[in-house]
């Protein structure tokens, strides 16, 4: 093989090589603030109405603001009317009074976590399997009170999706969901919390769904070249 016929096939294996490199994983934050939760003994769901789960707005919670980050950086701007959340955990037994963990979970895609918008332009909806509720219940020097309620799980599935700033999120990967309150109003029965209203931040954090690589297409365009060049020099 001629020394010029040797180092186009050299460079085509190492486009192709390129060209079969994953891209690097992005990530999706998806951060919200003025969750409002209530826990009735038996169920967590969205203050605004125990019902829901089928992209209605008037069965979600107002939210105060939605913000989107990409690798940590925001892209777009916070959005801060017309954004709502609808959430339902069912079967959250027994939380222990002064603090502790439950594991809620075995019932399918019957628990579920949607972000909506009164206009339509952005929405996410979510089934979940499982999560886990920690209560923590601290009496600091002085008398004073310290709580923390924190619910974590992963989406079952990932139901649909209309993001803004061309974000997607890849629903073959981990969808991790986080909420998070040190502001509660609650009651028990001296073993067992038995309500709870409780006003919470939240956060969805996911992998986009992954593009092509500038590299990769340069790289397939040079492929392209060579293979013209391949076919004049075959052809003199």
């Amino acid at each position: 093989m001629k020394l010029q016929n040797l180092a186009i096939v050299v460079a085509a294996c190492v486009c192709l090589a390129v060209l079969s490199a994953p891209a690097a994983a992005e990530m999706i934050e998806i951060q919200l603030t003025g969750l409002d939760l209530k826990y009735d003994g038996t169920d967590v769901y969205d203050a605004k109405a125990k019902a829901g789960g089928n992209g209605a707005t008037v069965e979600a919670d107002p939210l105060t603001s939605v913000t989107f980050l990409k690798d940590g950086v925001q892209v777009g701007d916070t959005l801060t009317t017309g954004i709502f959340a609808d959430m339902f955990i069912a079967d959250v037994l027994n939380i222990p009074k002064g603090g502790g963990a439950i594991v809620t979970g075995g019932n399918g895609d019957n628990f579920g976590f949607d972000l909506l918008s009164t206009s339509g332009d952005f929405y996410l909806q979510m089934n979940v399997d499982d999560v886990d509720v920690i209560w923590y219940r601290l009496t600091l020097p002085g008398g004073r009170e310290w709580r923390l309620l924190t619910i974590d799980g992963l989406a079952s599935s990932l139901y649909d999706q209309k993001l803004p700033n061309s974000l997607e999120i890849d629903g073959t990967e981990d969808i991790r969901i986080s909420v998070m309150s040190n502001n509660l109003t609650l009651t028990d029965d001296g073993t067992y919390l038995t309500s709870f209203n409780a006003s919470s931040v939240g956060a969805i954090v996911a992998t986009q769904v992954p593009e092509p690589s500038t590299l990769a297409l340069a790289a397939a365009g040079l492929i392209g070249l060579l293979g013209m060049v391949w076919r004049r020099r075959r052809a003199r």
